[in-house]
């Protein structure tokens, strides 16, 4: 972490790269929705607003943070190497995956702490998914942290030699790294809320950590130092402080150190948070925010601030609209505009109805399934070389492999046992894991695969209810 705190330090001196304060005007990011200002008759507007994802224009839609992601790539631009490169070897959260044959495959450097088998269980069964629907051979290199990696020289840098392809849980106008589908994770898993709106607390309401507080950006304009330091000072609209005083130097600055220890902690069980009416989410400008995810599932408002805050986004927030499935709060004035949600809390009602039903349909295996194809289609198109003939993984697999060094682990997740074994390639010594991984019957062209997955998910989605100005009133959208 520190490393990458460093790397990214230095990123913020080059010319052209935006990464604490990015330009204005920022192409291709949506300009600063109106409706989450209060009116000068000090009333809440409840017209539709910006999505979520900070690069894409309403309408808003999951796949346009796809076609976002690929857009950053030259076609043929990726050479053979650039996708297991010396950034893989040396961030232990970036390794090798890939479908040939009748077998998946997972391969780290020995070096790597390979100890989180979730991770192998999540990368496999994602490439198992794949066979069930398409024989294509492929190989990727997959990232799981929730660090950008690749830096783009500006927004409109088209990513392509000398660049790094790498799949992130998350996408970034200012890094080349392309999103995979959201919910790939085991943590996706559906939430159920049994406190019914009506019943919530009429507040906001977080807890979290100090880190990372100064990543980006000065620490004194994190969201979550905001809304701890207004709730340590009496804030009626929140009730914020940080779980525990853990602030660790040179982590985190001196001066932010020593104002938290003043502060008091207040952990409380994940529960606690379900109590309340608004839940904010508050990422740096250069990561996404992972409770997102899991707090749009539940009967309470996401409060996800905006830019220049949480620029980084994972594919479903593609299709999250403000005033709509959530609400979103200006870093300047967040306190005042909760004050105004809070006074009418019986208008809002509808807002997390609409996130809940589009959470369950955009983490739904028919639409990870769709989105998925749809990206492998788009990639494969930006590799000059083939990966079934050219590829590393290919050639790792040429490798003289030893019997006596294969051993078996059971993975809970996809219930398989999944044979490891050590490979020694150009000098470095690799872990590889396998699976078998024959096709159902039901495999074919990946294009084919694309339109029947993606009919199927699109047929499903659910129709939304957004407020109608000039009626004053909830209804389906026109």
């Amino acid at each position: 972490q520190q490393q990458q705190q460093q790397q990214q330090q230095q990123q913020q001196h080059k010319p052209g790269l935006a990464v604490s304060k990015p330009p204005e005007p920022l192409q291709g990011v949506h300009a600063e929705s109106h409706n989450n200002v209060p009116s000068e008759a000090g009333k809440y507007s409840l017209a539709e607003g910006g999505c979520a994802a900070p690069f894409i224009q309403p309408p808003c839609d999951l796949f346009k943070v796809l076609e976002y992601d690929l857009s950053k790539w030259r076609d043929k631009s990726v050479k053979q190497g650039q996708v297991m490169s010396k950034l893989a070897r040396e961030n232990w959260k970036v390794f090798l995956v890939g479908a040939l044959g009748d077998h998946v495959y997972a391969a780290f450097p020995s070096t790597h702490p390979t100890s989180r088998l979730d991770i192998v269980d999540d990368s496999l069964g994602l490439l198992l998914r794949l066979r069930e629907h398409s024989d294509v051979d492929v190989e990727m290199a997959m990232g799981w942290g929730d660090t950008p990696y690749v830096p783009r020289n500006s927004v409109n840098h088209r990513c392509g030699h000398g660049d790094n392809f790498v799949f992130s849980t998350g996408s970034h106008p200012y890094f080349c790294d392309v999103s995979l589908p959201s919910g790939t994770r085991p943590s996706a898993s559906i939430l159920e809320d049994t406190v019914p709106y009506e019943a919530k607390i009429n507040q906001a309401f977080w807890r979290g950590s100090v880190w990372p507080s100064r990543r980006c950006g000065p620490w004194q304009e994190s969201p979550r130092v905001l809304m701890a330091k207004a709730s340590a000072l009496g804030s009626t609209a929140i009730n914020a402080s940080f779980c525990a005083r853990d602030c660790k130097e040179p982590k985190e600055p001196a001066d932010l150190c020593r104002w938290v220890r003043q502060q008091k902690p207040g952990c409380v069980p994940f529960e606690e948070q379900l109590k309340y009416r608004f839940l904010p989410t508050s990422a740096p400008s250069c990561a996404y925010t992972g409770r997102l995810q899991v707090f749009i599932q539940t009967n309470s408002i996401v409060s996800k601030f905006t830019k220049p805050a949480e620029l980084d986004s994972q594919p479903m927030y593609g299709g999250l609209q403000d005033n709509v499935h959530l609400v979103l709060l200006k870093p300047k004035t967040w306190e005042g505009q909760l004050k105004q949600l809070q006074k009418s809390p019986e208008s809002l009602a509808q807002i997390p109805r609409n996130a809940k039903a589009y959470s369950r349909w955009a983490l739904s295996q028919d639409v990870r399934d769709c989105y998925f194809l749809k990206l492998l289609s788009g990639y494969l198109q930006k590799l000059a070389y083939s990966p079934a003939r050219d590829g590393t993984l290919a050639q790792l697999l040429q490798q003289r492999r030893s019997r006596k060094s294969q051993r078996q682990v059971h993975s809970d997740i996809l219930n398989r046992d999944i044979t490891v074994e050590i490979v020694h390639f150009n000098g470095e010594e690799f872990q590889l894991y396998s699976l078998a991984a024959t096709s159902t019957g039901g495999a074919s062209r990946l294009e084919t695969a694309v339109q029947r997955q993606c009919a199927r998910a699109m047929a499903a989605k659910p129709v939304d209810m957004v407020y109608h100005v000039d009626q004053q009133k909830w209804g389906r959208r026109s």
